[in-house]
């Protein structure tokens, strides 16, 4: 039976015996450029399973497809890979169907201690279920609470059991599954995830953010996990995937000059930067460099001045160059623009006048930010009458295009953002 479910992928199932050793058959993407220029939630719509499939397919059978689900690699996009396998649960109507089954979850660990772990670090045959991410997507599923649920006590020992198993043997070959050699279970404390070294960064000023120093994939899941995002998306590459940081930190950290690390996912952690600091939604239509946007579903990126691309990190994915829809369903599309602070005042003004400019927003007092005001050629163009926190008032006598700025200091007595204005001068 063919099911053709959209114009970029058509469904092959076998009802046969031999679907078990044609299910990597069944996703067959059609027209790889139409999908890659699919936003995310129609690549979703497109993969689903339709409805008579599911009333008849075995439980074997559908843990056979789902283990195939062409977006199973999205886990990783996210920043926190358990959300990410919620995510895909809720969304995919074969791992629905699947969880919701009672004899789902052993199916799928069935199917999962049969894999074979990789022994060889140079096959150069990616699209297999013993590929470090193909695994790791089998077992965060496994250990997501909704297939959990359908467990007897028995039966978690025998998922722990299978873990430890595989985990063991991806020991042996960290050429090809460091990174992904084992995770935290839910149910067992006993399988632990790679050394993640707790930090603290600040914002620019100085309220602590917490982050985690990480140890790196390897390079064989570098390149898988860079390629998934290239064969799915039609994105620029800047650079592979790498487990060390994140879009939190790539956007509000590293692009200021920060160093390598991955920022708490989201929330609280993550609002610093907006709240009683540097960056506001108050945008005056001046801001320089980058702005910041935060996708509702928790992700950032850059868009820098002056374009309609994106830059961002996708999860322990690659650093891509995107539009701003084209990205994983699970970020959505509803977006929070963050600007740096701008000066305002008059564009034109005449000679022999004084005139006020501020910068907004204003940062509060307890802040600790401190405000140093410039005015370049005085001599020539006029001077400085008086400034306060937030505010300068200036002498124009000499027409021409001349610069204000106003440096920003926190408390440690660094500059952390210098804003710019230049007011259009009659001559006389």
């Amino acid at each position: 039976m063919n099911v053709d479910q959209a114009d970029s992928i058509i469904v092959l199932y076998n009802s046969n015996n031999s679907f078990k050793n044609d299910a990597h058959k069944f996703w067959t993407i059609k027209d790889t450029t139409k999908w890659k220029n699919l936003s995310g939630d129609e690549k979703i719509n497109a993969c689903q399973l339709p409805d008579n499939f599911l009333n008849h397919v075995s439980s074997e059978n559908l843990a056979a497809v789902c283990a195939r689900y062409p977006l199973f690699f999205e886990y990783m996009l996210t920043d926190n890979e358990k959300y990410g396998i919620s995510f895909m649960i809720k969304n995919f109507n074969g791992l629905k169907e699947l969880s919701s089954r009672k004899d789902g979850t052993m199916k799928l660990l069935k199917l999962y201690s049969n894999i074979k772990v990789l022994e060889d670090p140079f096959i150069s045959n990616l699209d297999t279920l013993s590929s470090p991410l193909h695994l790791r997507y089998i077992e965060l599923l496994l250990t997501n609470d909704t297939f959990i649920s359908q467990l007897n006590d028995i039966q978690k020992d025998s998922l722990y059991f299978y873990l430890s198993e595989k985990a063991s043997e991806k020991r042996k070959n960290p050429l090809v599954y460091q990174g992904y050699i084992s995770l935290d279970m839910s149910i067992s404390k006993k399988i632990k995830a790679l050394n993640d070294y707790f930090t603290i960064i600040y914002t620019p000023l100085r309220q602590e953010v917490t982050a985690y120093i990480r140890d790196e994939f390897s390079s064989w899941v570098i390149y898988e996990s860079t390629m998934d995002v290239l064969n799915n998306y039609n994105v620029i590459l800047i650079d592979s995937a790498s487990r060390t940081y994140n879009c939190h930190s790539y956007a509000w950290n590293i692009s200021e000059g920060g160093s390598t690390c991955w920022i708490e996912y989201g929330g609280i952690n993550l609002s610093k930067y907006w709240t009683n600091d540097l960056y506001s939604t108050a945008n005056q239509g001046n801001n320089y460099g980058y702005t910041r946007v935060y996708y509702s579903g928790d992700h950032s990126a850059l868009s820098s001045y002056g374009t309609s691309y994106y830059t961002s990190k996708w999860g322990e994915g690659p650093l891509v160059s995107h539009s701003p829809t084209t990205v994983p369903a699970s970020y959505t599309t509803n977006r929070t623009y963050y600007y740096a602070p701008a000066i305002i005042g008059p564009a034109y003004i005449t000679l022999g006048n004084t005139y006020i400019y501020r910068i907004f927003p204003h940062i509060a007092d307890y802040a600790n930010a401190t405000y140093h005001w410039n005015f370049y050629d005085e001599e020539k163009g006029g001077y400085i009458v008086s400034s306060a926190a937030d505010s300068v008032a200036i002498f124009f006598n000499q027409g021409g295009t001349f610069q204000i700025s106003c440096s920003i200091e926190n408390s440690q007595g660094t500059i952390v953002y210098s804003a710019f204005f230049e007011p259009l001068r009659e001559y006389l």
